[in-house]
């Protein structure tokens, strides 16, 4: 995926959890990981599954949606 797409992927995910009552930091610190990395796994930058099912969890979709709508894009 291009830099452009996996950036707007990161901000779609931030909003959706903002609509939810939710934040990035709330997911890192439920797993116990630094933001740092749920950023770079919302960013495309490193990959986790669990903290995909977390967000997914949060935003009550599931993993293969939630990365779904970028793969459109590429």
């Amino acid at each position: 995926m291009s830099n452009e797409i996996l950036l707007k992927r990161r901000e779609f995910i931030k909003y959706q959890l903002r609509l939810k009552g939710s934040s990035l930091a709330e997911i890192s610190r439920e797993l116990g990981i630094t933001s740092s990395t749920v950023s770079q796994v919302c960013s495309g930058e490193r990959t986790s599954k669990r903290v995909l099912q977390a967000i997914a969890d949060k935003l009550e979709i599931s993993i293969n949606v939630l990365l779904g709508e970028f793969k459109k894009e590429v």
